[in-house]
Order: structure tokens, then C-alpha cells, then sequence
């Protein structure tokens, strides 16, 4: 590019970019000493994006909707980004509006641990260089405890659960009946699954609580 100088004597050159860094968006010529290359005043025509390439689209492949995984089970993401000149800072991610995660790097993906119980809307947030945003549409997950097959038996030192399934540490609680309002704390213990635990002097009806969910 030529640019005619018409007039003599020292000339100040300042080359401006966008306050993003990412786009040229002006070239100034003056013969003004005190000229502040940050300031451009009256100089060109307001800054635009025009030109600028499109943001890319964002969708969340798996997990796929309505999908079940159990609480303490790792949850991956995985994303699908279609092709842009954009240069992609991050991706994060969400779970409502509680930001779970993010990834800087391609393919931006994730994995989500300790997910709470519940259905949790899964939702993913690209940011390029110019802090430019794009959103997934909603991915809904649901969260459940774990089952637990649970047997009793009758034991020299009393009543004996055995149990399969979910992760400790357990929780055995009883009621004196199930109308009772509230489920009583007796112990907690960290046994593997399916190890015998006595239980004297109890009586009423048990349950087993993996982790901190029922």
C-alpha cells in the first residue's frame, strides 16, 4: 500500500490494531508531533467487524440426552466445533450456571467428576481471541444413586447385611417402621461390597446409603 506525503519535514508513522489485537483496522498519517498512537480521535471511520469470519458452531456429542450415569461416576464430554478462521482461546463448561470445567486445548473436551444427583443441564461456552462467544444447545444428563442389593440374614451376633453395589463409604440407618418420618443413623463403615456387617441389638427396617446419596 502507497500512501502520497505531500508535505515536508519529520513525519510521525503510527500503525493501529484493533484494541483486540486480532484485526488491522486503521493505517494514520499526520504531521502532528504530539499524535498518540492510542488515542485516534477524528481519524477513519468507526471501528467494525466487517470481514471478520464467522463464529463457529458448537454442539455437545456425547453424553447424549437424558443419558444415566450413576453419583460418583466420571461423566465425559465431548464436543463437535465446525471449521473456522477463528483462533479458539477455551471452551468451558456448565451444569445449569455453575461453571464445571474448561479445556484451552483441541479437542476441547472434558470429564466431569462427583456430578450431583439429579437431571443436570449440560451446556459448553467457546471463547475466541477476541473474546467472541458462541453456546451449545442444552444437553440434559441425569444423575442417580447407585443400586444396592441388599440381603439379611440371622447371625450369632445378630441380624447380618449383605449388600452389592455402589461405592463406600456406606451409611446404615433404620426406621422403627417405613412411616416414619426420618430415617436414624446406626453406623457408617467403609467394608467392600457384599462384606457381612452384624448388627446387634437392632431391630426395625434398614437401609444401605452409598456415598452421601441414598
Amino acid at each position: 500500500m502507497t500512501f502520497p506525503i505531500t508535505t515536508a519535514g519529520p513525519h510521525t508513522f503510527g500503525l493501529g490494531l484493533r484494541e483486540d489485537g486480532a484485526y488491522f483496522d486503521k493505517f494514520a498519517i499526520t504531521t502532528d508531533t504530539n499524535f498518540n498512537p492510542t488515542a485516534y480521535g477524528p481519524f477513519g471511520p468507526p471501528e467494525t467487524r466487517a470481514g471478520v469470519p464467522p463464529l463457529p458452531t458448537l454442539a455437545i456429542t456425547s453424553p447424549e440426552t437424558n443419558v444415566q450415569f450413576n453419583v460418583g461416576a466420571s461423566i465425559p464430554i465431548s464436543l463437535a466445533i465446525s471449521q473456522t478462521r477463528r483462533v479458539i482461546s477455551k471452551v468451558e463448561f456448565f451444569s445449569g450456571t455453575n461453571k464445571i470445567g474448561e479445556s484451552i486445548t483441541s479437542p476441547f473436551s472434558f470429564t466431569w467428576q462427583n456430578a450431583p444427583a439429579g437431571t443436570n443441564n449440560l451446556t459448553a461456552m467457546l471463547t475466541d481471541a477476541v473474546n467472541d462467544t458462541v453456546w451449545s444447545r442444552v444437553v440434559p444428563v441425569v444423575v442417580a444413586a447407585p443400586v444396592i442389593n441388599i440381603t439379611a440374614a440371622m447371625g450369632p451376633g445378630g441380624l447380618i447385611l449383605t449388600w452389592a453395589g455402589g461405592a463406600p463409604p456406606y451409611t446404615i440407618e433404620k426406621k422403627t417402621q417405613l412411616s416414619d418420618a426420618t430415617w436414624i443413623f446406626v453406623l457408617t463403615t467403609n467394608d467392600t461390597t457384599a462384606s457381612p456387617l452384624a448388627i446387634q441389638g437392632e431391630s426395625g427396617c434398614f437401609r444401605v446409603v452409598s456415598g452421601a446419596t441414598p
